[in-house]
């Protein structure tokens, strides 16, 4: 296939994903619009109402600005009549994220060279598109983090696409790769390639983990505060179709609620607002919008509420111990020296607390104006709490002398 076919059905197949995610809030505002308007209300509203639900999951902020007659209705001071929207209903990211994985790994030879830069490229010029048509005067998402936001989220996804081919030798991308360790590899010490690679082992694994238990942690909130979320699903009477939207969106916000999840589990919680916190060791809420999903937020007052920090270093130390076997097993002798271990641990939670700051940051943000402008975790303490965790963890687990050999590794 020449590179010009394949930049256009690359091109085609980028615009093909962004109307994808475009397709729920779109089925859904069409409901709206049809069941509860009678077709007769401004269709471009309905249509601005879709692109920012789609930029928003994707980390773009949306300015609102409320008309006199709503913040009369709503009780909302004068002053706070605009604000900005930020708390991304990250679903839509990872289902880009997602698709893009898909086209990274059909990749073949060196077709990723011009898969990544040109999807990405149509990636940001249709967001672009798609923001402009819902700007009006004084509100509106935000173009310059529309133009590089969803296009970040394709690039990484298309990139995490082509390295999952690679390691089954679908990609040639390994001659460029080697051509830039080859001009560096003079100026580092052997041993970091084999530190690298131990650290993203145990990375991708304390990740995992730590997921795996976010959902555990969130399905048994879930099932607490059962009553709690039915009855705020009774009490705000939504009807058949806002109930069923009302779940969508709850849906859509899975993975930050995942996120928070993990937050609460890593020790420093998250807000619902200004001056409230969500955390294993105390509880302290002010007035919460009506949200069912809320009412599975834990009620915890307890001074031994902190020992739930006990599973994230749990998480760290297998994830480390794993990453220790891999390591061994491929060269004991390398691993063997303290620096080395030290290194990898290090490492470890250096790229773990990057990974954590970067996703709790697009999980916290705002959802209204006042108080409800700070939601979420405050992403430096839980990329902190992260680190200290893969710390103890990978301490642990590094400790101790390292068997030679492979067949030593390897229990033989």
């Amino acid at each position: 296939m020449n590179r010009l076919t394949l930049a256009l059905l690359t091109a085609l197949e980028a615009v093909v994903i962004v109307a994808i995610g475009l397709a729920v809030p779109l089925l859904v505002g069409g409901v709206v619009w049809g069941a509860e308007l009678g077709f007769s209300g401004d269709v471009m509203s309905v249509w601005r109402a879709v692109v920012d639900v789609w930029l928003l999951g994707h980390g773009v902020p949306i300015t609102i600005g409320l008309d006199a007659a709503t913040m009369t209705t709503l009780g909302v001071p004068e002053d706070l009549g605009v604000f900005v929207l930020s708390l991304a209903p990250l679903g839509f990211a990872l289902g880009t994220v997602l698709a893009a994985v898909r086209t990274g790994r059909r990749c073949v030879e060196q077709q990723w060279v011009t898969v990544i830069p040109v999807g990405t490229l149509v990636v940001a010029v249709v967001s672009v598109l798609l923001a402009s048509t819902a700007n009006v005067t004084g509100a509106g998402p935000s173009m310059p983090v529309a133009a590089i936001a969803p296009a970040g989220f394709y690039l990484l996804g298309a990139v995490i696409g082509v390295l999952l081919s690679a390691s089954r030798g679908d990609v040639d991308a390994v001659p460029v790769l080697e051509r830039a360790v080859e001009r560096i590899r003079g100026a580092v010490p052997a041993e970091a390639p084999i530190v690298l690679r131990a650290a993203v082992r145990t990375t991708g694994v304390f990740l995992v983990i730590m997921t795996g238990l976010a959902a555990l942690g969130f399905l048994l909130a879930l099932l607490s505060g059962y009553s709690t979320i039915v009855s705020l699903y009774e009490s705000t009477e939504y009807g058949v179709v806002g109930g069923i939207i009302v779940t969508l969106v709850h849906l859509a916000y899975l993975p930050t609620l995942l996120v928070w999840s993990a937050s609460w589990l890593l020790g420093p919680g998250f807000a619902l607002g200004t001056g409230t916190l969500v955390a294993p060791i105390a509880t302290q809420l002010g007035p919460l919008p009506a949200v069912p999903v809320l009412g599975a937020v834990p009620q915890w007052n307890a001074p031994l509420g902190l020992l739930v920090v006990i599973l994230p270093v749990a998480a760290g130390a297998l994830a480390a111990a794993l990453a220790r076997r891999r390591a061994s097993a491929e060269d004991a002798t390398a691993v063997a020296p303290v620096p080395v271990r030290v290194a990898v641990v290090v490492t470890s939670a250096a790229l773990s607390a990057l990974v954590v700051l970067i996703v709790a940051a697009l999980a916290a943000g705002s959802i209204g104006p006042g108080v409800l402008a700070d939601v979420g975790p405050a992403p430096w303490a839980v990329a902190g709490c992260a680190a200290l965790a893969v710390l103890a963890g990978g301490a642990v687990a590094w400790v101790g002398p390292v068997k030679g050999g492979v067949a030593g590794a390897s229990g033989r």
